[in-house]
């Protein structure tokens, strides 16, 4: 409702659709929709087809529980609908239908090409499948100070190259196959395959081997 309200200030057609539009508001919903002057129609698929952006505020990181059918076969028809027409869509914190904690999908979830979030990433921008069906991911900093991550106890962090590529063993000019690593290989007693196997040998890194018989 807030995007709609400011894009509608910069001169832009703006529509907005919710599934239940009759429906009261609450919380801070209720309170941007005082801001808002313009009609709210029901959520269809007859209602795409006047579109040039779609942004998807439906749900939030929020969710926990499967969408309904109606509502399911509404966000198919809405991903069928962006992919014939090459519309963009973007997500507000998080597609429609992922769960923020584990990036399931409760059933269905909007695949967008962009997902703005704020103060920082959800579990669900970085685990499969969520992490697919935001698209790109840009996050937005509203004033949160970085002290509530530890006053709520959260304990999760990115795994990226940064917390461990110091680490990694890096090849030197002077390297030779005993500075590289040793690999041990479980096997078969009756299958030698993985030891005398070139192309397994050429996907690793160490050039030393040791067969181990389990």
């Amino acid at each position: 409702m807030v995007a709609a309200r400011l894009l509608q200030d910069e001169g832009l057609q703006v529509m907005v659709a919710a599934l239940n539009p009759d429906k009261p508001w609450t919380g801070d919903a209720a309170l941007a929709r005082q801001f808002w002057n313009g009609p709210i129609v029901p959520l269809t698929q007859q209602a795409l087809t006047r579109v040039d952006l779609i942004i998807d505020g439906l749900f939030g990181a929020g969710l926990t529980r499967a969408l309904d059918a109606s509502t399911q076969a509404l966000v198919h028809s809405i991903n069928d609908f962006v992919e014939q027409t090459g519309i963009k869509l973007l997500a507000i914190d998080l597609p429609s239908g992922v769960n923020g904690d584990n990036g399931a999908v409760m059933g269905a979830a909007i695949a967008a090409d962009v997902t703005v979030t704020f103060f920082c990433h959800k579990p669900g921008h970085l685990l499969l499948p969520g992490r697919d069906l935001c698209g790109q991911i840009q996050v937005e900093q509203i004033g949160i100070d970085q002290s509530v991550l530890s006053e709520i106890g959260i304990d999760h962090f990115a795994n990226e190259p940064a917390l461990w590529a110091a680490a990694f063993p890096q090849p030197s000019r002077m390297g030779h196959k005993y500075h590289r690593g040793h690999v041990v290989v479980f096997h078969d007693p009756n299958n030698w395959l993985p030891v005398i196997d070139e192309t397994s040998q050429n996907k690793v890194i160490a050039k030393l081997h040791e067969a181990l018989v389990a």
